[in-house]
């Protein structure tokens, strides 16, 4: 959980009918003041010069009810993208009779949606004063809290006193996995991407697939008697081996991605898209990594587990277009980094021509390479249909989303290369 507090300056504004009290006020204390004077009454007198007082003692009390007042905001630290989240603002000091008179208001960051009215009563209870309020994570990031005010009206409502506490507390909203096809990588019959994938080796699997001739060293337990007896040659049993797919999502993090500080635009369609391919992979057992750009960090890595998956995550929930390079600069640079057998899926919203004649020279140069264009169009007409058909080295998908769509991953020319 995470946790700020802070103190700041006090601010103080009209209430919300302060005029009319202040008129019915003023008409009451010249109305006892005039009939005192008229009549000869120091009782009069008297009740004019206390009711003339009490908007003063009413305004020390409303005063003292924020003065020392320190805000503590409890949240989660980590949420999912389209949560509810609930986040709590604890009061401390001040003066605890006064805590009836007193309200807090949070201000969230723009990708954060009030689940009702911000502004709360604050309860004071064995635990001490807090008020609670939920919130619906809209969009995936580092989301930053920069302030919350607490606000104390005096007795008689005519002043209203603010607080503006300084207090940064930071969520980090990762992006939700989605439903998404499967992906048959190139170079699958090589490296294994079936079903997890399987490619036939001799000896080390579990599963028969049929027989072959003997060959010296291989063991007596696996002769095959059946085979030997009907073809009077003598043979063994062959197996099939699993071997995993290992894969290294490359997220095109240039400043100049077409779209990039769209809320729905390409740029997060491509987020969204790779964190739905690594949690599926993952989830069926492969090894996948993650680069965003040039950065690399835990999520580089090409490894199994859900741990691994969560550094992912909190990577793409950080991952921002602030690259100077493009990716077709880039993307070599990584590729150097790689293990042989590793297949680059590259995701990309930066028709660049560039970046064809690099995905030619890794091809050429025994890379196995996937490019995905990221668009946020509902269909395949919204990508550049010259560009795609130019990636002749590395047939593209392309991935497609909008606001409440889910995303969609097709082939070139309708041809869907997912299985």
């Amino acid at each position: 959980m995470s946790e700020t507090a802070t103190t700041a300056a006090m601010r103080v504004t009209p209430g919300g009918v302060s005029g009319i009290k202040r008129l019915f006020i003023v008409f009451a204390v010249g109305f006892l003041a005039a009939t005192g004077a008229a009549a000869n009454s120091f009782l009069l007198c008297y009740m004019a010069a206390m009711l003339l007082l009490l908007p003063a003692v009413s305004f020390l009390m409303g005063r003292r009810a924020v003065r020392g007042i320190r805000v503590t905001r409890t949240a989660p630290e980590s949420v999912w993208t389209g949560d509810a989240v609930e986040i709590t603002l604890s009061v401390q000091g001040g003066s605890g009779m006064l805590y009836p008179l007193l309200r807090v208001r949070d201000e969230l960051p723009t990708a954060l949606q009030p689940d009702g009215d911000l502004e709360a009563q604050v309860t004071a209870g064995a635990d001490g004063a807090r008020a609670t309020y939920s919130a619906l994570v809209r969009r995936r990031g580092v989301h930053r809290f920069d302030r919350a005010v607490a606000m104390a009206s005096d007795p008689l409502g005519v002043v209203d006193f603010h607080l503006s506490l300084p207090a940064e507390t930071l969520i980090v909203a990762y992006p939700r996995p989605e439903p998404i096809q499967w992906l048959s990588l190139p170079g699958a019959e090589r490296y294994g991407a079936v079903d997890m994938a399987r490619a036939t080796a001799r000896g080390a699997g579990v599963d028969p697939d049929g027989a072959r001739p003997y060959e010296p060293g291989d063991p007596l337990r696996r002769m095959h008697w059946r085979a030997t007896a009907r073809t009077g040659v003598l043979n063994v049993k062959e197996f099939e081996e699993a071997r995993s797919l290992s894969a290294l999502l490359v997220l095109d993090c240039w400043s100049g991605v077409p779209g990039g500080e769209a809320e729905d635009g390409p740029f997060e369609v491509m987020v969204r898209a790779a964190a739905s391919l690594a949690s599926m992979w993952l989830a069926s057992g492969a090894a996948v990594g993650l680069a965003c750009g040039l950065e690399l960090g835990p999520a580089f890595g090409v490894a199994r587990g859900s741990a691994h998956l969560l550094a992912q995550l909190d990577a793409l929930a950080h991952a921002a277009p602030k690259d100077p390079r493009r990716l077709a600069d880039a993307l070599p640079a990584v590729a150097g980094l790689t293990h042989p057998g590793v297949t680059l899926v590259a995701l990309t919203a930066d028709p660049s021509p560039d970046l064809v004649r690099t995905c030619t020279q890794l091809a050429s140069a025994g890379v196995g390479l996937q490019m995905i264009y990221a668009t946020t169009g509902a269909a395949l007409a919204a990508a550049p249909a010259a560009w795609l058909g130019s990636v002749t080295e590395a047939p593209p998908l392309v991935v497609s989303s909008g606001p409440g769509l889910p995303l969609q991953l097709q082939g070139v020319g309708g041809v869907l290369r997912a299985a």
